[in-house]
């Protein structure tokens, strides 16, 4: 079980592997909380995700999750990195990498994300649609 002194550590950026894996998160466009710096957020329209470091003292580990809410349900539920806190920064890197490989997948595929980008062409591209006109008639011309 985590201490109370742990998660203050973690909570106020002075986790060494916590800031490790924060910083990883920055290096892809993340943004690193102001408040908590154990949370790292990223817009991703019409919502903005955010990634969470816990860490697990039983076993000396740090846990990555996050939330990204479409439809009302969270779509990064199933986005989990454990990361052990003996690994290298390389490793870290690494393992979050894997992680927002998965992550933006799934943001990518969201209801909210898709509906954004708007419908898509022949050709499979998402297009921007700012309102749909209907076709004028022939006689409609001005």
């Amino acid at each position: 079980m985590t201490t109370k002194i742990e998660r203050e550590r973690l909570l106020l950026g002075q986790d060494e592997k916590a800031n490790a894996i924060i910083e990883c998160l920055c290096s892809r466009g993340w943004i690193r909380g102001s408040i908590l710096k154990n949370v790292a957020t990223k817009e991703y329209r019409p919502h903005v995700a955010v990634v969470r470091v816990e860490y697990d003292s039983e076993y000396q580990q740090y846990w990555v999750s996050g939330q990204y809410d479409s439809e009302g349900n969270n779509v990064l539920a199933g986005s989990i990195a454990c990361i052990k806190g003996s690994l290298d920064p390389a490793n870290i890197q690494e393992a979050v990498d894997d992680f927002l490989v998965k992550a933006e997948h799934s943001i990518g595929q969201s209801f909210a994300v898709r509906f954004q980008a708007g419908p898509k062409d022949d050709a499979g591209e998402a297009g921007i649609t700012v309102g749909l006109v209907p076709p004028e008639a022939p006689g409609d011309a001005p």
